[in-house]
């Protein structure tokens, strides 16, 4: 006899077909699976993987698509643009894997930014810029990788910076649907912000012109008399002197950088001193020391350990010891700088003239007392090396002598350079305005080539050239 078992059932692992690519972007196309035989065991899991390198796997990309034997279709994301990829369908039953055959392609460049364009400004401010995409919009950032978009534009329309003091460098990046350009592109916000950045003041004694002269950081100078609006009184190149109309006071003028396009924030005061010395100098003063100005100290009774010369020179004399004691109400109600006599004075480092030097001309004015009759008391006196006198050494001085002559004393050779002499015929602790000259021609104020004068009262004067006169 026999028994009958049935029949043998077999299963095999499953068939597919892999479908063609379609809707190809920068970043993604679509494919899928058809014609799937089950091998006679259920379809567990189908999809499609994909990858750069040939025949992928499960083990790469993948999409999962369900079970079962019925077609699908498949997205295919994340991709990078203008790159090669293979694709295969795959099915699982409990047989195995299986994959349909492999296909390719290659994603699109993407958009790319095809030109751009920077703008500027003068000064703090928002800056126009624009952008032009090959396809899509703009979006904008403040770096070249990384970071959140700070706004966007449409393609090579304007995008306005936020508000910027310096020139800064934005970047423009192409964005169509969910492709971007491939880098990005540097679009420059340029700020200028021009300034006056040094001045030079300039002085004179009497009536005339000034030299100036300002740099800027960028243009021109454009000198103005007023700190805000008026028109320019003329313009000169970066540290180029500019001279000023003539002038009999003071005047301060203003300084202006200007490009053509841009001028700077605001101008810069430059000053124009105009000097009155005392006795009509007009020119080549070398010292002028005054008790209402560049005393170290102004309190009444108080040392002054320097005094500074007001003329274009600005020596600065330095006291020996504590120097001298300014008083507020010395003389008529004006200050004074008084000397014990004994050893207050002032020393100007290097003298006011020098060695080797001809002092062909020399005047000397002083306003003081003398508060003795008998006590030698030396107003100026500088040791120097006179060209004039052949290199000799030479005495430059104006004092009263112990013998009460009053002198004026410029070089030891027989010449105008020499000394002249007379009794001071003055009172003791009276104020005077003393004038001691020795000149090289008799064009000075008392028509001789020496002479000494109180309060403008001659009582020396002399044309000779010898060495006492």
């Amino acid at each position: 006899y026999w028994t009958d078992l049935g029949a043998c059932v077999t299963s095999s692992p499953p068939t597919i077909t892999t479908t063609s690519i379609s809707s190809i972007t920068c970043s993604s196309a679509s494919s899928g699976g058809e014609s799937i035989d089950d091998g006679g065991a259920s379809i567990t899991a189908k999809g499609v993987c994909w990858s750069t390198s040939t025949n992928p796997t499960t083990s790469d990309n993948t999409t999962s698509d369900g079970t079962g034997t019925s077609s699908f279709a498949s997205s295919i994301t994340g991709l990078a643009a203008n790159t090669t990829y293979y694709v295969r369908a795959y099915a699982v039953n409990s047989e195995g894997t299986s994959y349909g055959s492999q296909v390719s392609f290659t994603t699109s460049a993407g958009p790319s930014v095809s030109s751009s364009s920077g703008g500027s400004r003068c000064g703090t401010g928002t800056v126009n810029i624009s952008a032009s995409a090959s396809a899509g919009s703009i979006d904008w950032y403040a770096a070249s990788s990384g970071g959140a978009s700070l706004g966007s534009s449409s393609s090579g329309a304007s995008w306005t910076t936020p508000s910027i003091s310096t020139t800064t460098t934005y970047y423009a990046e192409a964005v169509d649907g969910s492709c971007t350009s491939a880098s990005r592109t540097a679009v420059t916000a340029t700020v200028t912000n021009l300034t006056i950045s040094s001045t030079t003041d300039g002085s004179r004694t009497g009536t005339g012109t000034v030299d100036l002269s300002a740099t800027t950081s960028g243009g021109d100078v454009k000198w103005y008399a007023a700190s805000s609006g008026g028109s320019a009184l003329a313009t000169t190149s970066s540290g180029a002197t500019w001279t000023t109309p003539s002038i009999s006071t003071t005047t301060t003028y203003y300084a202006e950088a200007d490009d053509g396009t841009c001028t700077s924030a605001s101008r810069s005061a430059v000053t124009a001193t105009v000097l009155y010395p005392p006795g009509g100098v007009s020119s080549n003063l070398k010292l002028w020391l005054k008790a209402d100005a560049g005393t170290s100290s102004s309190t009444d009774a108080a040392d002054v350990n320097t005094w500074t010369d007001q003329s274009l020179n600005a020596y600065s004399a330095s006291g020996y010891s504590t120097g001298g004691k300014y008083y507020e109400n010395g003389i008529n109600f004006n200050p004074t700088i008084t000397f014990d006599g004994a050893n207050d004075y002032y020393t100007i480092s290097g003298g006011i003239i020098g060695s080797g030097v001809n002092i062909d001309d020399a005047f000397v004015y002083y306003v003081g007392t003398f508060d003795t009759d008998n006590t030698k008391m030396a107003v100026f006196h500088e040791s120097c090396n006179d060209a004039a006198n052949g290199g000799n050494s030479s005495y430059w001085k104006f004092q009263r002598e112990a013998d009460a002559d009053i002198w004026y004393n410029k070089g030891r050779a027989s010449s105008s350079y020499s000394l002249i002499q007379d009794d001071w015929g003055g009172t003791a602790s009276q104020p005077y305005l003393w004038t001691a000259a020795v000149a090289s021609s008799t064009s000075t104020p008392q028509g001789t080539k020496k002479y000494i004068s109180r309060n403008d009262n001659l009582i020396a004067s002399s044309d000779n050239t010898s060495s006492n006169a």
